[in-house]
């Protein structure tokens, strides 16, 4: 059942976009799917079966990392891409110290922007963009609706 709108997001991102390679464990592993808008929502997936996750509430310096690193702070407070991109690092490399995951998939509407800040992502695991961009949430319940995922 999907819960959230993040996790629709990954099912549509392991169905037919960047975590295919991951989708039903065809590749073993850990796939971390966020997206950055409002807040930050997560989804895992492990070996292609999924795992919510509301990691958009873990503390840095007592603040949500929703309230430090998610898209909408970005332009409340001006920050540059270069400031932007450090404080998603600083989010993949604490849910990477917790999870170990082998992928990032990064999506929501700034990942359309990722040429912008992804290579200030120094996480171990690799970092993609969501293949849907702002739109895999919509993907994703399309593809519930069609009875394409179990």
């Amino acid at each position: 059942a999907i819960k959230n709108d993040a996790a629709a997001a990954g099912w549509a991102e392991m169905q037919w976009g960047a975590g295919k390679p991951w989708q039903k464990g065809a590749t073993p592993g850990v796939v971390f799917i966020i997206t950055l808008g409002t807040g930050i929502g997560s989804v895992i997936f492990v070996n292609g079966h999924m795992l919510t996750a509301e990691l958009g509430h873990l503390q840095f310096n007592s603040t949500e990392s929703e309230k430090y690193a998610a898209a909408i702070v970005k332009s409340k407070e001006n920050l540059s891409w270069r400031e932007y991109g450090e404080r998603v690092n600083w989010y993949l490399q604490a849910v990477e110290t917790l999870f170990a995951p082998d992928v990032f998939i990064i999506g929501g509407g700034v990942s359309e922007y990722h040429d912008l800040f992804f290579h200030y992502l120094q996480p171990k695991a690799q970092v993609l963009p969501a293949s849907f961009g702002n739109v895999a949430g919509i993907a994703g319940i399309a593809c519930a609706a069609l009875g394409t995922w179990s």
